[in-house]
């Protein structure tokens, strides 16, 4: 009897961390966007704001990951072809699909009353993630360049969220830099994933229709745009136009990452590069350092 149990434990377990594993924890670095309103407002030494942004972390997190497993339940045949992501709980069928639709579902059902204890713009502006991430999985991702768009509109949201979280607005100038900087990275990304893709002689339908020539025009305008946008809200922002002492930080950036894409295909998985890449994380660590320095002892 007492087997049993300790099978039966073991099969939970082993149940739990697949689900964990579809839910790509790695890919949450993403949702640190909810901190951009309580670090560049100076509010980070307030410790009841920052408490409610890392409250507003944990249910995007949980919101995002939701999403990863119903988007990779949707392409469990396609991922078996892929070099990395065959691997993949769902693809390799190490998690079936009824256990990971039910625990898709709870995530989102306690995510979603988690946020209850948040202001209401914040309720809604996760519901809205949520639902348009969803739609991306399901059929938006079909259409080109409408795909990049509701990604980089993600990344919106999370800052606005995490704004709302702590009943701030923000700034224009912040949204336009978030928005246009996902834009670049998607595009990095579908370049990549468009070339792993042929070398396997096989498409996702949303990759086929990009060409290489027209990924890397669109890579190479909007770096432009990220780099002019930064400026914009580094001096205008009325953060503190001190700001624009780390543009330099991000031109490197910028230029590091397209470096990558351009000679190695690096792209794929943009969470994975700013890790692994030392020269482009010690570059994000040190404009951190410098954008600390400048909001909060300037």
């Amino acid at each position: 009897m007492s087997q049993i149990k300790i099978i039966k434990k073991e099969s939970i377990l082993f149940l739990i961390k697949q689900i964990i594993i579809s839910m790509r924890p790695r890919q949450w670095i993403k949702n640190l966007c909810i901190f951009a309103a309580v670090i560049f407002t100076g509010n980070l030494r307030n410790l009841i704001l920052l408490i409610r942004s890392s409250w507003a972390f944990v249910i995007f997190c949980g919101l995002s990951g939701a999403v990863y497993i119903i988007n990779d339940i949707r392409d469990k045949y396609e991922d078996k072809n892929h070099p990395l992501k065959k691997e993949r709980p769902i693809a390799s069928g190490r998690l079936k699909i009824r256990p990971a639709l039910i625990s898709a579902v709870l995530i989102t059902l306690v995510s979603l009353y988690l946020s209850f204890f948040l202001p209401l713009n914040f309720i809604i502006s996760a519901l809205i993630y949520f639902l348009l991430m969803l739609s991306y999985s399901l059929f938006l991702r079909q259409v080109i360049i409408i795909d990049v768009i509701i990604v980089s509109l993600g990344y919106v949201l999370r800052v606005l969220a995490g704004g709302f979280a702590i009943s701030i607005l923000s700034t224009p100038w912040s949204l336009m830099m978030t928005f246009f900087v996902a834009v670049f990275i998607s595009f990095v990304k579908r370049k990549a994933e468009k070339i792993t893709w042929e070398e396997k002689n096989s498409y996702r339908k949303n990759l086929r229709y990009y060409k290489r020539e027209t990924l890397d025009y669109l890579i190479i305008i909007s770096a432009t745009i990220v780099i002019i946008s930064y400026a914009q809200f580094a001096i205008f922002s009325g953060k503190n136009q001190n700001l624009y002492i780390t543009i330099p930080f991000v031109l490197y950036g910028v230029f590091r990452y397209m470096y990558l894409a351009f000679e190695y295909n690096s792209g794929d998985e943009p969470s994975i590069i700013f890790i692994k890449d030392k020269p482009l994380f010690y570059n994000i660590l040190l404009w951190i350092l410098a954008s600390v320095i400048i909001i909060y002892f300037t």
